[in-house]
């Protein structure tokens, strides 16, 4: 696409790089590209959950487990295991947003 798109495809695809959103690796944040890196190459993926104590009447109480909107995914690369989270919900947003360009209309020919 930067082929043919240019500078637009470019600033488009550095607005939807995803850095300081979708993801984290031991501490550094996973861009777009490596977090997709990442679930292709993964062999582990665990949804993490939490629990709320939920008052259903006076005095008693129901635990809920829920969804957090993470996943913790694991893998090796060669001899070294890895692991990440990748933030679900702003990642599939940086996903649509990327699938979202569209070529700038091209000038009119004048004849």
């Amino acid at each position: 696409m930067s082929d043919i798109g240019g500078e637009a495809c470019r600033s488009h695809a550095a607005a939807t790089n995803g850095e300081d959103h979708i993801g984290d690796q031991d501490g550094t944040s996973l861009t777009l590209r490596e977090a997709c890196n990442k679930i292709i190459h993964a062999v582990d993926f665990r949804p993490i959950y939490d629990h709320s104590d939920r008052r259903i009447s006076e005095g008693e109480y129901r635990r809920v487990w829920f969804m957090t909107g993470e996943i913790e995914i694991g893998g090796m690369k060669g001899r070294e295991q890895w692991a990440a989270v990748l933030y679900v919900p702003p990642f599939l947003e940086i996903v649509i947003d990327r699938l979202a360009f569209a070529l700038p209309d091209p000038e009119p020919v004048q004849t």
